[in-house]
């Protein structure tokens, strides 16, 4: 028989794939924790934030309607990581979107994020007026 060998997972994957998880789990203090503090830059369908506590204020409102998180599939190139996720919500509906979010990873802090995903469900928590 043989076993298949697998890799410790990277420092780089342990980070995103933590952040993934507190934020399914809606711990957002546990997930702030590894967002940059001074050089953290945000960017997706809605709009493009400079710094993390910004990003928080904006986007983790938005945490209170997620109900489940669940990761598909992890790439990883350096300190780069994809994350292609299934979240699921509930709005004035329960559905489910795909997310595919890139990540910079240096060090423990995500210093650069941009999330790719249909954003037309979010609308009514996003868009002004």
């Amino acid at each position: 028989m043989v076993r298949a060998h697998t890799a410790p997972a990277s420092r780089v994957r342990q980070v995103g794939l933590a952040y993934v998880s507190a934020i399914g789990q809606g711990d957002f203090e546990r997930a702030r924790r590894y967002l940059s503090d001074l050089t953290f830059r945000f960017c997706g369908p809605y709009e493009a934030i400079e710094g993390a506590d910004r990003f928080v204020a904006r986007y983790w409102g938005a945490g209170q309607i997620t109900l489940k998180l669940k990761v598909r599939r992890v790439f990883e190139d350096g300190n780069e990581l994809c994350i292609i996720f299934d979240i699921e919500t509930q709005l004035s509906e329960r559905a489910t979107t795909p997310v595919a979010m890139w990540l910079r990873v240096e060090g423990d802090k995500i210093v650069e994020m941009e999330t790719f995903h249909d954003a037309r469900g979010y609308a009514e928590l996003f868009d002004p007026g």
